[in-house]
């Protein structure tokens, strides 16, 4: 349970239960203050995780707080001193808590709570940006456009003397005045400059609310839109929305995106030009022509980075179906339209198909940001936002808050998550072209546990006979997610003690075995039941080949990201048996000569 507050750092996102104990420390920093209030925060959290995950969607802060702590005074029924010193330390911690802002329970919708913080962040730095470059061109531009003013040709007429100079009037012969001043130099360029300044300060003036009056221009697939239970108006309050069929997401997109980066071209184009005057670089025979010519390609990544996004909603299972073409198009075409795709919830054990990967897809087209992964970490996940929208590139994020498959509310929605994590479900990465020439220094796998292994292992302790334990290393594979969290259940048979044998191995031992080697065994995975016996479950063909499949993707993802790269590992091997080689060469050379 995250809590967004405005003003806290890491993208304004703060753990409930760190909260807590630092405004309980601000109030009460002595070890003996605050005692019964701080021996009472689990509690409290607990009853503010209670809350959200009943209603499975953002809280405002302010009467979340207030709720929380009507209710642990009804469950705590102290008494007597002992209440008021806690009630009045509780009136202590509400006021130490910030009123302001959301608490985000982890949920389905965590992912897009997350979005929502990201652009008001973003929102705030574009329009501070652009207002400190306007600080700083704004006035002298005023002041340039007055001088200029006096170089036009009626500048020097009588009336335009008296109105400047109204304060001479009773001593100053504006008529003679007007006949003895010389021409300030070819009146149409003095024109020309005077209108191209005009218009660029007109731009100006209006250039914050047309590049930062909104934090984001949304285009949601319709079966998106319809599937989701989320607040999009609340949540996203700084945002427009365009709601099209599913077959439209990305012309649509690609449209508003020609339009808005229009707009915002004349903006920045005042600015250029704004600047170059200033540093009188301008020279209307060249520069005309360019700026003629100035659109969204000419931007330089600072200048992107000021407009307004435009992203794209869609589930992943159509984004791999129908949409597939439109998909590749988009990101080919270079357009840094910023794509959103989750996957649809309880998808996992539809079918037992090859499945296609939406990251690696998009990774194959080599110019665009692409982040994978849970909404496990909320800092890691706004890092990749801010990665991924900064700059002239595409990007694409595949995210995913609860697992795909089970009860996803709660706790169980983040220890299914977890489980999709461990399992190479869903495994993190992360691509940035942005990160250099070499191919592998734009990858990063990320939120994943023992990245260097083919699955992650767990210490298992269990009770042998009566009064023994044992302790065995248990890798935690796809077939174990599939089991948590209740998947493809009729691909798992409990196998009697009386039937266990050295033949029914492990299955990420089996796993390792060539085909001739396997076709005599069986897999398992261990498995306990409500009274935490164990079990042996006998994983089925079908779902040993699913669970192949994605430790190939695991690999697939470890090779890119320098994680036992093949050819490196080779290399490596060759060179330890030339220098072995070498080794006794020397010695049977130095045993030759003794």
């Amino acid at each position: 349970t995250y809590a967004k507050m405005p003003d806290f750092p890491a993208g304004g996102y703060q753990t409930v239960g760190t909260l807590l104990k630092e405004a309980a420390r601000t109030i009460a920093p002595g070890e003996e203050e605050g005692a019964v209030l701080k021996a009472n925060l689990p509690r409290l959290e607990r009853i503010i995780r209670l809350k959200l995950s009943v209603a499975g969607e953002a809280f405002k802060a302010g009467p979340l707080w207030e709720d929380a702590a009507q209710e642990i005074q009804k469950e705590l029924q102290l008494k007597g001193v002992e209440a008021l010193v806690f009630s009045g330390d509780l009136n202590k911690l509400q006021k130490q808590l910030p009123v302001g802002g959301m608490v985000v329970p982890f949920a389905q919708n965590t992912p897009l709570n997350l979005l929502a913080a990201f652009l008001e962040e973003n929102q705030r730095n574009r329009t501070e940006q652009l207002r400190n470059q306007l600080k700083r061109v704004l006035p002298a531009l005023r002041d340039l456009i007055a001088i200029e003013k006096q170089k036009l040709p009626d500048a020097k007429e009588a009336g335009q003397l008296k109105q400047g100079l109204d304060f001479a009037g009773s001593f100053v012969n504006f008529e003679a005045l007007a006949e003895v001043l010389p021409d300030t130099g070819p009146a149409d360029l003095s024109k020309s400059r005077f209108q191209r300044l005009e218009q660029v300060l007109l731009a100006l003036e209006g250039a914050e609310s047309s590049l930062c009056g909104k934090s984001g221009q949304m285009v949601l697939s319709r079966t998106f839109h319809e599937k989701s239970v989320f607040n999009w108006g609340q949540q996203f309050e700084a945002a427009v929305f365009k709601v099209v069929e599913p077959e439209d997401v990305f012309a649509t997109a690609a449209a508003w995106f020609d339009e808005t980066m229009a707009e915002a071209a004349q903006t920045l184009k005042a600015l250029r030009i704004a600047q170059l005057e200033l540093e009188n670089h301008y020279q209307a025979d060249l520069h005309d022509d360019w700026f003629g010519h100035f659109n969204w390609k000419m931007f330089s990544d600072e200048e992107m980075t000021l407009c307004t996004p435009v992203i794209l909603f869609l589930e992943a299972e159509g984004l791999m179906g129908s949409s597939l073409q439109a998909f590749s198009q988009c990101l080919a075409s270079n357009i840094p339209v910023k794509i959103v795709a989750l996957p649809e919830q309880g998808n996992a054990g539809k079918g037992l198909a090859y499945r296609p990967e939406p990251a690696a897809l998009a990774i194959a087209h080599r110019n665009a940001y692409v982040l994978q992964t849970a909404a496990l970490d909320p800092f890691a996940l706004l890092d990749g936002f801010r990665d991924g929208f900064v700059g002239n590139m595409p990007a694409f994020f595949y995210l995913t808050s609860a697992g795909v498959a089970g009860d996803n509310t709660g706790d169980k929605g983040y220890l299914n998550t977890l489980a999709a994590v461990a399992g190479r479900e869903f495994s993190g990465v992360s691509y940035h072209p942005g990160k250099g020439p070499n191919w592998g220094s734009r990858f990063s796998l990320v939120q994943n546990p023992e990245p260097e292994s083919d699955w992650p292992t767990h210490s298992m302790e269990y009770k042998t006979g009566k009064t023994g334990t044992a302790t065995e290393a248990i890798a935690f594979t796809y077939a174990d997610y599939a089991c948590a969290v209740g998947a493809f259940a009729s691909h798992f048979h409990l196998v009697p003690p009386r039937f266990w044998h050295a033949d029914l191995i492990p299955l990420a031992q089996f796993l390792t075995l060539s085909s001739k080697e396997s076709a005599s065994r069986a897999p398992f995975i261990w498995i306990a039941d409500q009274d935490n016996r164990l079990h042996k479950a006998a994983v089925a063909w079908p779902l040993v080949e699913i669970v192949r499949q994605r430790l190939d993707f695991w690999k697939y993802l470890q090779e890119n990201a320098g994680v036992h790269s093949y050819h490196a590992e080779r290399a490596v091997e060759k060179k330890v048996k030339e220098l072995e080689s070498d080794f006794q060469k020397r010695l049977a050379q130095v045993k030759s000569e003794q």
